[in-house]
C-alpha cells in the first residue's frame, strides 16, 4: 500500500507583514479552495523550511517618523507613507540581535534568570556605536573642508577636495535618512562637553584675582582628534589668518543646511519638525559657536552661567526626545520581535542543525498564514477556511498537515458567560439590541488581539480537520515560570472548560518563557543620566511546544538530540507517531533550548496540580535529572479528557489520525483495510514490538500488547488498543466492497 512518509507538516496562524502574500487574500480571491492547484499554490507561496526562508518571505517592516514634536514607530505602511517614514530593518537592529544573543547564551548557561549576568548584552543597547561612527564622519568632513580652503588659498586645483566633501555630505545625508533618532546621543554628548567647557571657564574666572582676564574663556568650538567637541583657544589676531576658521565653520554649516533643505521631506506644509532636526544636524556636523561675547571679548561670569543654563535646557530637551523615542521604539518593536523570535525558536527546536538556515525535512514544512487569525473565521471567509482546513487535514494523504500553531490568545478580559459578574444585572435594564446568537459566537475582534472566542472558533475548525493545534495565552501574571501557582493553573483550566475548549486536537502550552525581564538602561555615563525603560520580552509557549512536536516526527532531529540508538531504522513504516514525550528518556534528552528560569524548584503544589489530571503541554524546570540545565516537557496532553478524567496524551491523537490517513489511502474499503492495514502493516508493527521487547525504542508504532483491530464482528469500525485503554475510531466510515455490494 501507499506509505505515509511524513507526519510533520505544520501551519502557523500569525500575521508578520501585511504587505506580503497571505492566506486570507489567497482564500478570498479563490473560487474553489479544494482545487489541487490551489492547495499546492498555497504551500509553495506561503511554505518555508527554515528561519532564513521565513525572513526572506515574511520579515516584518518598521518605519520611523517625526511628527508633532515626537519620534514615532509603526509597522503600518499607510501611516509610514503619510509621514514619510524611514524604513528600519528589524533583524539588523541591535535590539533584535541582543535578544537573540541573550536567548542563545542563557540557554547554554545553565543559570536561572536571576543568576544570569546580562550586563554586557544590555550594553549593546548603548548608543556608543552610533556615536563613534558620527564622530568619525564629522571629523572627516571638517578635515576635507579645511583641506579645500588650504588648496584654494594656495591657488591649487580643488577638484579632488570637492569630491571628498561631496562624499562626506552624501554619507551624512544617508545617516540622517537612516535614523534621525541615532543623531540624538551625539547631540547629547556634545552638549555635555560644551557645558563642561563652560564650567571649566567658569571655575577659571572664579580662581583669578579681581580684574584679571582668563584666555580660556575665549575660543571657538571645534573637534579634537577623536571627533569630540572641544574648545580651541584662538591665537592673537595679528598671528591669525583672517577668517580661515570662520570660513570652515560657516561653510560646513551652510552645506549641512543646504543638504537638509534639499533632502528633507515634509509630511505636510504645516510641519515644523524640520527646524528641530535641521538645528540638531547643524549642531552635530558643523563646528561652531564661540565662547566669547558679541564684542569679541571674553565672556563674563554672568554670560557663562547664562549659556550653561541654555545648554542644560537643550540637553534635557535632547534627552527627553531620545528617551521618549527609544521607549516608543522598544514598545512597538518588542511586539514584533516576540513574534519573530518565536518563529526562530520553533525552527531551533524542530530542526536537527543550529542556525538560521537549519532546515526542516520537508521543503515547505511550515506554512505561514501571515494574516490575523481572526480574519479567517469572519463570516465572509469562514466557509472557505473550513473547506481548506478539511482538505489539508484529511484529504492530502502523504501531504497532510499534522500540526498548527496558534500563539498569544488574549486571556484577560475574556470572561465566559458562566463567569459574568452580578453587575451584569444593571446592563439588563438598559436598552437591548437583539442580535443573532450564531453571529454573536463569531464576534472575534478586540483590536489586534486574538480573543478566546476567535481561538475557540479556529480550534473547532482545526479539530474537525484533524490538525493538532498548539495554542497558548498571552503573558500575564501567573503565566510565567516565576509567577505560576496551582491557583492560576486551576483558573486557566476552568476558563478553558467554561468555553468548552475540550477538543482532542487542541493542545494548550504553558507557561510562557521570559527571555528578558523589564530593564532600565542609562543613555549616558553620567550619574544622573536619564534611563530608558526596556519592556520584558516573553516567548509564547506554543512556539517551542510545536517545534518539539514537529521535531519528534523527524528522525534527523531525534538523532541530533542523542536519541539515534533508540530509533528503529531497519524496518519500514515505523513512523514516530506513537512517540511519548512524557517518557523519562525524552524528558531528559528532548529538552527545550531555554534555561531553567528559576533558582528554586516549583512548589510541590504546582507540580501536583499539573499531574493530578495531566493538564496541557506543560514545561518544567525542576531538577529531576541531576541539575537540569534546560526546561523540559512535563506533560504532553490535549484538551480532551478520557474516562479517568485525565487529559488524553498527544500520541493517542496522533495514532488515531495516522490510522485515519491510512484508511483514507485505502479508500475506506473493508477488504483493503483487512488485507493491507490489519494483516500486513499491523502485523509488522506487532512483530517489531516483540522483536525489540525489553529494549527502549521510541518509534515503535505499537508497544508490546497494543493492537489495531475491528471493534467487533460487524467490521465497520476500528479501534486502537493502547496500554491503559482503547480508542474507538468512530470518525471513519468503512465502505463494504464484499461481493460488489455498496452496503
Amino acid at each position: 500500500m501507499n506509505q505515509i512518509k511524513q507526519t510533520s507538516q505544520a501551519i502557523l496562524f500569525e500575521e508578520f507583514n501585511s504587505a506580503k502574500e497571505n492566506l486570507r487574500t489567497m482564500l478570498d480571491t479563490q473560487k474553489n479552495v479544494n482545487e489541487s492547484g490551489f492547495i499546492a499554490n498555497v504551500r509553495d507561496t506561503l511554505g518555508v523550511s527554515s528561519f532564513k526562508e521565513f525572513l526572506a518571505k515574511f520579515s516584518p517592516e518598521m518605519w520611523e517618523y517625526f511628527a508633532d514634536g515626537k519620534f514615532y514607530y509603526t509597522t503600518d505602511a499607510d501611516v509610514a507613507r503619510k509621514y514619510n517614514g524611514v524604513p528600519k530593518s528589524i533583524t539588523d537592529n541591535t535590539y533584535y540581535q541582543m535578544l537573540v544573543n541573550m536567548y542563545d547564551q542563557k540557554g547554554s548557561s545553565g543559570q536561572a534568570n536571576s543568576e544570569f549576568d546580562d550586563t554586557e548584552l544590555l550594553n549593546m543597547l548603548s548608543p556608543q556605536a552610533e556615536v563613534k561612527e558620527a564622530k568619525r564622519l564629522r571629523l572627516n568632513f571638517e578635515y576635507v573642508t579645511k583641506e579645500y580652503y588650504k588648496a584654494r588659498e594656495a591657488g591649487e586645483n580643488t577638484a579632488e577636495h570637492q569630491a571628498k566633501i561631496f562624499e562626506c555630505r552624501d554619507r551624512i545625508i544617508d545617516k540622517y535618512k537612516d535614523s534621525k533618532v541615532a543623531l540624538l546621543p551625539l547631540a547629547i554628548n556634545d552638549t555635555i562637553l560644551k557645558i563642561n567647557a563652560l564650567n571649566k571657564s567658569k571655575e577659571a574666572i572664579k580662581a583669578l584675582p579681581s580684574g584679571s582676564v582668563c584666555e580660556l574663556t575665549s575660543g571657538q568650538f571645534s573637534f579634537d582628534a577623536e571627533g569630540n567637541v572641544c574648545t580651541l583657544v584662538e591665537p592673537p589676531k595679528d598671528d591669525r589668518q583672517e577668517n580661515r576658521s570662520h570660513n570652515v565653520a560657516d561653510s560646513m554649516k551652510m552645506m549641512i543646511e543646504a543638504d537638509f533643505e534639499e533632502n528633507y521631506e515634509s509630511a505636510s506644509p504645516e510641519d515644523e519638525s524640520g527646524t528641530f532636526i535641521k538645528n540638531m544636524m547643524v549642531s552635530i556636523y558643523a563646528p561652531g559657536g564661540t565662547i566669547q561675547s558679541a564684542n569679541d571679548q571674553p565672556l563674563t561670569l554672568e554670560e557663562i552661567e547664562h549659556d550653561i543654563v541654555v545648554l542644560k535646557n537643550k540637553k534635557n530637551e535632547y534627552e527627553k526626545y531620545y528617551t521618549d523615542a527609544k521607549e516608543a521604539f522598544f514598545q512597538e518593536l518588542s511586539k514584533v520581535i516576540e513574534k519573530v523570535i518565536g518563529v526562530k525558536i520553533f525552527f531551533d527546536h524542530a530542526t536537527a542543525k543550529n542556525g538560521d538556515d537549519a532546515k526542516l525535512e520537508l521543503p515547505t514544512g511550515l506554512i505561514v498564514a501571515n494574516c490575523k487569525p481572526a480574519d479567517l473565521v469572519d463570516a465572509g471567509l469562514k466557509a472557505k477556511f473550513e473547506a481548506y482546513i478539511d482538505n489539508i487535514g484529511k484529504s492530502q494523504g502523504d501531504d497532510k498537515c499534522w500540526f498548527a500553531i496558534l500563539p498569544s490568545v488574549k486571556y484577560l478580559n475574556s470572561t465566559s458567560t458562566a463567569q459574568k459578574s452580578a453587575n451584569d444585572t444593571d446592563d439588563m435594564l438598559k436598552a437591548h439590541k437583539r442580535t443573532n446568537k450564531e453571529a454573536d459566537a463569531d464576534t472575534v475582534r478586540t483590536g489586534d488581539a486574538l480573543t478566546i472566542t476567535a481561538a475557540k472558533s479556529l480550534l473547532k475548525i482545526l479539530n474537525q480537520g484533524h490538525i493538532l493545534t498548539v495554542f497558548n495565552f498571552d503573558t500575564f501574571k501567573g503565566n510565567t515560570f516565576a509567577d505560576i501557582t496551582d491557583e492560576t493553573i486551576g483558573e486557566v483550566e476552568q476558563k478553558l472548560q467554561d468555553y468548552r475548549i475540550d477538543y482532542p486536537h487542541a493542545v494548550y502550552a504553558y507557561p510562557n518563557f521570559t527571555l528578558m525581564r523589564e530593564r532600565r538602561v542609562a543613555i549616558t555615563d553620567e550619574g544622573d543620566a536619564q534611563k530608558i525603560k526596556v519592556p520584558g520580552i516573553h516567548i509564547d509557549a506554543a512556539y517551542p511546544a510545536a517545534g518539539l512536536l514537529v521535531g519528534s516526527q523527524q528522525l534527523s532531529t531525534l538523532k541530533s538530540r542523542g536519541l539515534g540508538n533508540y530509533l528503529i531504522t531497519d524496518e519500514d513504516n515505523m513512523n514516530p507517531v506513537r512517540i511519548n514525550l512524557e517518557d523519562a528518556l525524552l524528558q531528559e534528552n528532548f529538552t527545550t533550548k531555554f534555561n531553567r528560569e528559576n533558582v528554586m524548584n516549583w512548589s510541590r503544589s504546582v507540580v501536583q496540580k499539573i499531574q493530578s489530571d495531566m493538564f496541557g503541554f506543560a514545561f518544567c524546570g525542576n531538577e529531576t535529572f541531576g541539575k537540569a540545565a534546560n526546561t523540559y516537557i512535563l506533560t504532553a496532553r490535549t484538551m480532551n479528557q478520557m474516562e479517568n478524567k485525565q487529559y488524553k496524551p498527544i500520541y493517542r491523537v496522533m495514532m488515531e489520525d495516522f490510522i485515519f490517513q491510512l484508511v483514507e489511502l485505502l479508500q475506506r474499503k473493508r477488504s483493503q483495510i483487512e488485507k493491507e492495514l490489519l494483516h500486513n502493516l499491523v502485523s509488522v508493527w506487532r512483530r517489531t514490538a516483540e522483536k525489540y521487547e525489553g529494549e527502549e525504542k521510541i518509534n515503535l508504532v505499537l508497544l508490546q500488547g497494543e493492537d489495531v483491530a475491528w471493534q467487533d464482528d460487524k467490521r465497520d469500525k476500528l479501534k486502537i488498543s493502547f496500554k491503559g485503554g482503547d480508542e474507538a475510531l468512530d470518525n471513519i466510515d468503512i465502505v463494504s466492497d464484499d461481493a460488489g455490494s455498496n452496503n
